[in-house]
């Protein structure tokens, strides 16, 4: 009888230990940014990841290890006794954006990271020319917008509208002549035949005719000067 009380009492503290090793914990996998396709495994307690430790991507991020809530690093070879929350820590990319700027003044290349590419930083000037953007393209059919987030090394390519000014012909004290011009253009003036001493225009309080073969980059008023 004392003997089958000293077996039952050994196969039930076999039964206990063996229950206590296949016990199953939980290692979860938080990140706000990207969901991943592992949530979470389960491990055997006391164990550690090994096999199904894996590296998550993010665009524009290098992944450099796991910590637990509690700002610990985790290897494949980490021991978990408990349940166990891990989140990502990445290192964010540098990428060269290079400016082509079309005959606008040059731009420095710049090493910007994934989330910091703010085209209006970046901004030139061409004489007699607005600036429209920058685009990813010579063809200018793809530009860059507040969004855009740095992959990888790009160009980009800035794109420039004429500037338009308008011209005013002051007939009378009440009547005008309104068109626009770009800068830099050749303009072929309004010819009135009335009056007759009628020889040009000129500007207020100049006595020169104005010069219409290379318009300036700004509005231009011009009146009826007489011989």
């Amino acid at each position: 009888m004392k003997k089958l009380a000293i077996l039952l009492l050994v196969l039930l503290l076999v039964g206990c230990q063996s229950k206590r090793k296949e016990e199953i914990i939980q290692v979860h996998f938080i990140n706000e940014i990207v969901p991943f396709s592992t949530a979470s495994i389960d491990i055997l307690k006391g164990k550690s990841i090994g096999d199904q430790w894996f590296e998550p991507e993010m665009p524009g991020y290098t992944f450099i290890e796991w910590k637990t809530l509690e700002n610990e690093s985790v290897t494949e070879q980490t021991v978990f006794t408990k349940n166990t929350w891990l989140y990502p820590v990445y290192n964010e990319n540098m990428y060269i954006v290079t400016f082509n700027t079309n005959g606008g003044e040059p731009i420095e290349p710049a090493m910007l990271s994934f989330s910091n590419f703010d085209q209006e930083q970046f901004v030139t000037s061409q004489p007699w020319h607005a600036f429209v953007g920058w685009y990813y393209d010579a063809a200018f059919t793809r530009s860059v917008d507040p969004t855009t987030k740095l992959v990888e090394d790009i160009t980009v390519y800035g794109k420039w509208e004429p500037k338009s000014y308008k011209l005013t012909y002051h007939l009378t004290g009440t009547t005008v002549i309104e068109v626009y011009f770009n800068a830099g253009d050749k303009v072929v003036p309004y010819v009135l035949t009335y009056p007759e001493n009628f020889i040009g225009w000129s500007e207020l309080s100049k006595n020169t005719l104005f010069n219409f073969n290379s318009m300036p980059s700004r509005q231009v008023d011009v009146y009826i000067k007489t011989s």
